[in-house]
């Protein structure tokens, strides 16, 4: 039988969470080890305790961002120690469903391995990348965790970076959460179309769409003075996301070559000033 996994990234705030509830709505496997919802997230995190357990190790034993300061993690003996780890857990709990997944926005730290994981296990690997304005994802990170802004819009950029850069070549798609919030049925759709997975017709689609994605969500929007005041403040952040802005609404975009260089040449832009 063969298998099919759709790994969801994308910053902390930015609708990770709203997309693995929808995607596990809409049938596809998401495990039994979740965390637990708290106050800061109501709806679930659904991200699962083993996934992110390993995930963490990783980051305590050799730092973060990991691509750009050990790239040949995985083939350490404590990168094959946890890749096995990863593989055995997923082989007894994942693999035997056609279409499952998983969410965790440190995966895009780990690409590397988890393809080689993909590849051992003989299943098809798919990326979602969310994407969020980064001053409302400064906002909720200030009101939810009590980071600093300067913080929140590092943390960002790095991530927004490595989601692009780490999947390059790979199958990927772009949701941005201001769209699926404000179209959701039509933002789903055009989801399950670039995926090519088979649904029970559009009037399934929308209705279990709806039973997930409430408008109300969006609690912060911010307004057009500050957007056009990041242009000036951090010019890389909003060219950044303008970048996704345009490949979420044109997805071949982010296979050009075009796009390629423009995402190396931000990466190599931060690795000069040091992350």
């Amino acid at each position: 039988m063969s298998s099919r996994a759709i790994c969801i990234l994308g910053t902390g705030r930015s609708g990770t969470s709203l997309m693995a509830h929808l995607l596990c709505n809409l049938g596809v496997y998401w495990g039994i080890n979740l965390l637990p919802a708290d106050r800061n997230n109501e709806g679930g995190y659904w991200e699962d305790r083993e996934i992110i357990g390993m995930h963490r190790s990783i980051r305590q034993r050799y730092g973060s961002p990991l691509p750009f300061l050990h790239p040949e993690w995985v083939q350490t003996p404590y990168g094959k120690e946890i890749k096995e780890k990863i593989t055995a857990y997923i082989k007894s709990d994942f693999i035997q469903h056609p279409l499952w997944g998983w969410k965790d926005p440190r995966t895009s730290e780990y690409v590397a391995m988890w393809k080689e994981i993909a590849k051992e296990l003989n299943f098809t690997l798919q990326y979602v990348v969310m994407v969020r304005n980064p001053l409302d994802v400064t906002y909720s990170m200030r009101e939810s965790w009590g980071s600093s802004d300067g913080g929140a819009l590092f943390y960002w950029k790095l991530h927004a970076l490595l989601d692009l850069y780490m999947t390059e070549g790979e199958s990927r798609y772009v949701v941005e959460y201001d769209r699926l919030l404000s179209h959701p049925v039509a933002e789903v759709k055009r989801l399950w179309d670039a995926l090519d997975i088979p649904s029970e017709g559009d009037e399934w689609l929308a209705r279990k769409t709806s039973e997930v994605v409430n408008p109300k969500l969006h609690h912060h929007r911010t307004g057009t003075e500050q957007w056009e005041k990041l242009a000036y403040t951090h010019p890389a952040i909003y060219n950044l996301y303008c970048l996704y802005r345009r490949v979420a609404e044109e997805p071949a975009l982010l296979e050009q070559e075009k796009i390629k260089r423009e995402v190396e040449w931000m990466v190599e832009q931060m690795k000069m000033k040091g992350h």
